[in-house]
This record gives structure tokens, sequence and C-alpha cells, in this order.
């Protein structure tokens, strides 16, 4: 959960930095993929948690979604990619598109990164 808490800043810092450029008329600027986030370990922890973890059910329910926003914005980064690379001829279809996505990708980074502290807190008495 740490390392896709940093790739979701290291991303959110990325988006800002696009933002700033296309603000400046610096569409070139907007070449930079987003990393995509790491998404195998719930799969395969939730198989074997130990009992005591499993009877916290708020805290399975927030790992849960935690695994299912990160699938989300794994998607959405992919979509954004291929949108990106499909319209980097086109500076004012790039430049548009790419501040749509911009928007949802900040929202869902920001929420995902505050669930992550949050289970984070929950589950380090299981630690």
């Amino acid at each position: 959960m740490t390392a896709n808490r940093e790739a979701s800043g290291n991303n959110l810092t990325l988006i800002a930095l696009e933002k700033r450029d296309s603000e400046t008329g610096a569409a070139q600027a907007l070449l930079n993929p987003l990393s995509r986030l790491e998404s195998g370990a719930w799969p395969v922890a939730r198989v074997d948690l130990p009992t005591v973890l499993l009877e916290d059910e708020d805290l399975v329910r927030r790992l849960q979604i935690i695994n299912r926003n990160t699938n989300d914005v794994n998607s959405l980064i992919a979509s954004r990619e291929t949108f990106r690379l499909q319209h980097l001829s086109q500076d004012d279809l790039l430049v548009d598109g790419l501040i749509n996505y911009a928007v949802v990708l900040t929202h869902l980074l920001r929420d995902l990164q505050q669930r992550i502290d949050e289970a984070e807190r929950k589950i380090a008495p299981y630690i």
C-alpha cells in the first residue's frame, strides 16, 4: 500500500506539471506516461489472512475498496495512455483530453491515498 501511495503522489505531481504546462501553452510537455499502481497483493493476501484480521469486517471492506479503486485507477491510466499515444499529433485535442483525464485521475488518486492512509492506521495493530 505504501508503494501505491507514493506512486499516486508521483502521478499527481506529473498531472500538476502537465496542468501548469498546458496553461502556458507548452503542449509538448504532455508527453509523460503515468505509472500504473501495484495491484496483485490483495487477491493473494485475502486467501491467507489471519483470523483476527478477518474478524475486523471494516478493515477487510476497506482493503477490498482499495483493491477495486486501484484497479479502476490502473484502467483509467491505461485509457489515458492509449488516448495520449493516438493523439500526439493533435495538440488541441491532446491537451483538452488530458485535462479531462487529469481531473478524474486527480480525484481518484487523492481518494486512494486517503483510503490507504486510513487502512494503514487500522491495520497497524495486526502487524
